[in-house]
């Protein structure tokens, strides 16, 4: 059977083609890519002209015949490398409204690590939970489970209470966690960071973190002091996560109508990227076209500073003495504009117009653009 397949499929990428174009409409059912065509026309042609959009259903009925390697080859290359994950965590109440007070380290998960206790509520989305390809074959599910190694008990979806045994699955090298985390820290995001490395087969953990300066001074995280934090381990959690950070999203979303009144220096209206409730995303690089350094000039920042909120974490660094070489983090500055009718994805089928981010690393400034994947 293989030599028959070699004849007819002589070059692998070949193979893979067709085996991606079987997929792209079972992991996008809904056709919410983002219409490229539909993108407004303003001085510098924007943007992503290089993508297309997906491909009409097919049918590749010799995927089942293909060797197994092949198979497996397709299925990572269908599973998404990049995503923006939403996480949302509560401390655990009583009837009463009482913080439950857990029983505290002394458990231990699978893997056999001691885990926090689960003091805590996970609310995350649920496209996150089900991912269409975990629901294909037992092959294809394990490729996702391998590929998104930390399995971690989810208790909420949407304020609703879950089955047992369901997991939020993560990849640290490749997702980035957005987390609002209710206070006291301690009983809810420091645990959560601690779980993370304990459910991780490779002891890793979190490398990748986003946050918006309403998230970052919802709690207590930024007043947290080493005394706060009576357990060591708890201490241990804090400061390994942020010593190992990667990468950092400050997202700026504190942007207004009242944009629409102001101007920049020559008299043109500012602009100002929508936003959206996103998961899977790529990178597509910075545009290469002539003007669109200028077009950044007439991004609307918001009405709060956003090295405001640089500065309250290069703050929370210096309490818990945490240096990075340079070069270890790579710190990226988003400006996107919230509505309510865009806060979640799933409520609005397609994106008109790019997804526009400002991307600062070190000194050096560049746009970069993101569009969402299926």
């Amino acid at each position: 059977m293989h030599a028959n397949l070699d004849k007819h499929f002589n070059c692998t990428s070949v193979v893979k083609a067709y085996g991606m174009a079987f997929l792209s409409r079972l992991c996008n059912p809904r056709g919410d890519e983002i219409d490229v065509d539909s993108a407004p026309v303003r001085s510098v042609p924007l943007l992503n002209s290089t993508l297309q959009p997906v491909p009409e259903d097919r049918t590749f009925t010799l995927f089942s015949s293909l060797p197994k390697e092949l198979r497996l080859q397709i299925w990572e290359e269908a599973t998404p490398r990049k995503r923006l994950v939403h996480v949302n965590i509560t401390p655990r109440r009583n009837s009463d409204g009482e913080d439950e007070a857990p029983v505290r380290y002394l458990e231990k998960n699978h893997l056999g690590n001691p885990i926090s206790g689960s003091g805590y509520y996970l609310d995350v989305e649920d496209g996150l939970l089900d991912h269409p390809l975990l629901s294909v074959n037992r092959e294809a599910r394990q490729v996702v489970l391998d590929f998104y190694r930390i399995h971690i008990p989810a208790s909420w979806v949407g304020n609703r209470p879950l089955y047992p045994g369901r997991e939020l699955h993560i990849n640290p090298e490749h997702d980035v966690l957005e987390i609002i985390a209710a206070e006291p820290v301690k009983r809810t995001l420091i645990d959560f960071l601690w779980d993370l490395k304990a459910y991780d087969p490779k002891g890793v953990g979190l490398l990748k973190l986003a946050t918006t300066m309403t998230e970052f001074c919802l709690n207590d995280l930024q007043y947290l002091k080493r005394s706060d934090l009576l357990l060591i381990r708890q201490r241990q959690a804090l400061v390994d996560t942020l010593s190992q950070l990667q990468e950092v999203w400050f997202i700026n979303n504190n942007l207004h109508n009242s944009l629409r009144k102001r101007s920049v220096a020559d008299g043109s209206d500012t602009i100002a990227p929508f936003g959206i409730r996103m998961s899977g995303y790529e990178c597509v690089g910075p545009e290469p076209r002539e003007g669109a350094a200028a077009e950044l000039e007439r991004v609307y920042m918001g009405s709060i500073d956003p090295r405001e909120l640089i500065w309250r974490w290069k703050r929370l660094l210096r309490t818990w003495e945490v240096h990075h070489p340079p070069g270890q983090v790579r710190y990226r500055v988003i400006v996107a504009r919230q509505r309510n009718c865009l806060r979640k994805g799933q409520k609005t089928g397609r994106i008109f117009g790019p997804v526009r981010v400002r991307l600062v690393v070190g000194h050096c400034q560049t746009n970069l653009y993101l569009r969402k994947r299926p």
